[in-house]
């Protein structure tokens, strides 16, 4: 592969497509087939948050996904059974993700998913050298989200 040639936009996003299809194969071979590995990801930072109120807004900062791409997740989630969405009380249009059931007793085989993606990330890459990934990217996220947030009218 030319990868070092590519922009590291390009890099990082022939990454991301590569996890989101190792997640999604290794979801469904443990048979999860209703469960996409992006799906499994938001019900995992929502069963590891549970008992706070979490909203479309949180999921929408934690993962960089818009609005009206997660209302449309949110809907096949809730279509599977995997999801409910809840009015908060003091405000009927905030709505609360509550994961199902269901959801619950895919939650530990999805984890599994997780955990065999992550240790392949990981062959052959030191601890020092992951430090620095993270580091890197999260420098670079911050980047992009300075830069968005210079960028918005109503942050002014």
């Amino acid at each position: 592969m030319q990868q070092m040639e590519q922009p590291i936009g390009g890099v990082v996003k022939c990454l991301s497509n590569q996890i989101r299809r190792h997640l999604d194969a290794a979801a469904s071979e443990a048979g999860l087939v209703e469960l996409t590995g992006t799906q499994g990801m938001i019900l995992h930072y929502l069963l590891r948050n549970e008992g706070r109120c979490l909203t479309q807004r949180d999921v929408e900062q934690r993962f960089q996904l818009r609005g009206a791409t997660l209302s449309r997740l949110f809907q096949r989630m809730e279509a599977a059974g995997l999801l409910e969405r809840r009015a908060v009380s003091r405000d009927q249009r905030c709505k609360q993700l509550l994961p199902t059931d269901k959801a619950r007793a895919m939650h530990a085989q999805f984890v599994s998913c997780l955990d065999e993606t992550d240790h392949l990330l990981r062959q052959g890459i030191s601890p020092e050298d992951e430090a620095v990934f993270r580091a890197v990217c999260l420098k670079m996220l911050d980047n992009l989200l300075q830069r968005d947030h210079e960028n918005d009218p109503a942050a002014r």
